[in-house]
């Protein structure tokens, strides 16, 4: 399952790193390249900055302490084994996450972020879905193997 949640990380670090340059692949046109400025690593987090001074982290165990975050109630049961998080988007990835707390958290997560919100169950998979208005989230939640991740962005809208 660790190989999942480093492939997930790897995955968002790779999907955040264009946008974190402001580089179009596709589309007419090609803005103005930002470069990265530093690249600092303590410990297992890493932060990259580019020329603009925005700051994609990732590696870190903590709950993210991005501004827009702090809407998401924390989970406080299980262990963080990775975040990633940029200023419009966060990604959280938690093990050993218990069937009735990650319920609990479920149920508090749905009754703040209702709008356009759906809900999938299939052989002890959740994954769910909504918004606040102005944050969209998204979790997984696989009970077999005790693992849920985080997603959440600021609304485009």
């Amino acid at each position: 399952m660790k190989k999942v949640y480093l492939l997930s990380a790897v995955l968002c670090v790779c999907i955040s790193l264009p946008a974190f340059a402001d580089e179009h692949c596709c589309g007419g046109h090609s803005p103005a390249k930002k470069s990265v400025n530093s690249v600092e690593t303590v410990g297992n987090t890493t932060t990259v900055k580019n020329s603009d001074g925005e700051t994609l982290v990732f590696g870190s165990t903590e709950w993210p302490k991005s501004d827009f975050f702090q809407a998401v109630p924390k989970f406080t049961s299980g262990k963080i084994v990775s975040s990633v998080e940029t200023a419009e988007s966060v990604l959280v990835m938690i093990e050993s996450a218990e069937p009735a707390p990650t319920a609990e958290y479920l149920k508090t997560i749905k009754s703040k972020f209702n709008k356009d919100s759906y809900e999938m169950n299939y052989q002890g998979t959740t994954n769910l879905g909504g918004g606040n208005g102005s944050l969209m989230l998204y979790i997984v939640y696989d009970q077999n193997a005790k693992t849920l991740s985080i997603s959440c962005s600021k609304n485009k809208n």
